[in-house]
């Protein structure tokens, strides 16, 4: 399946001008640990928006981005290998605000970045349940980021399927894609930007 290439807006500000930084450089910086001249992160979707569709006589509560595309405007963003290895950000609802001197005030927002791995994909046959090895990885090019944005901070991770996904209710087919070789990571953290007052 080819995956609609997600519209940017052309003037990003706030939290989506980090999200943007982010994506790029998780798009450059995650490199095979076998080939470092090969990267495996297929699609970095950006914030997630959350849909609901009604299926077998229950409300189905999922991740999904837009794309701009016609009647199937949303892509589910549900474990699936449709879009190869990806990952999404979650943003929490609230902002908080600190006033600041000189016309710029500094917004901080609770946000989480999810990951959905194919193992097979990115690592050797003799490490395919190596799940911390990929974890460590992400974790330190996070961890490293210098954002002309603003800032982000890891300050946990969840493994469980329901912690990832804690949002939403995943299908019998959604777990399906949490088992071998698939797998998901959730880092959860603060992310920090600025507003530029006129």
């Amino acid at each position: 399946m080819s995956v609609p290439t997600i519209p940017i807006p052309s003037t990003l500000a706030l939290s989506d001008k980090v999200i943007n930084q982010v994506n790029t450089k998780l798009l450059t910086g995650l490199k095979l640990p076998h080939d470092e001249n090969t990267t495996w992160l297929s699609h970095a979707f950006g914030r997630a928006e959350t849909i609901f569709d009604k299926k077998d006589n229950s409300r189905h509560k999922f991740p999904a981005v837009y794309s701009g595309e016609g009647d199937k405007e949303y892509l589910s963003l549900s474990p699936n290998d449709k879009y190869g290895n990806f990952s999404f950000f979650i943003m929490e609802d609230e902002e908080q605000v600190t006033f600041g001197r000189a016309n710029v005030n500094e917004l901080e927002r609770d946000f989480s970045i999810v990951f959905w791995l194919n193992l097979q994909s990115i690592l050797q046959p003799s490490e395919y349940r190596n799940r911390e090895l990929i974890k460590e990885q992400v974790f330190k090019l996070l961890k490293s980021m210098v954002l002309p944005g603003g800032r982000i901070t890891i300050e946990s991770s969840t493994e469980s399927k329901e912690g990832i996904y804690r949002e939403y209710n995943l299908t019998k087919k959604d777990y399906g894609y949490l088992m071998h070789p698939y797998t998901a990571i959730r880092f959860n953290g603060k992310m920090k930007f600025r507003e530029e007052c006129a």
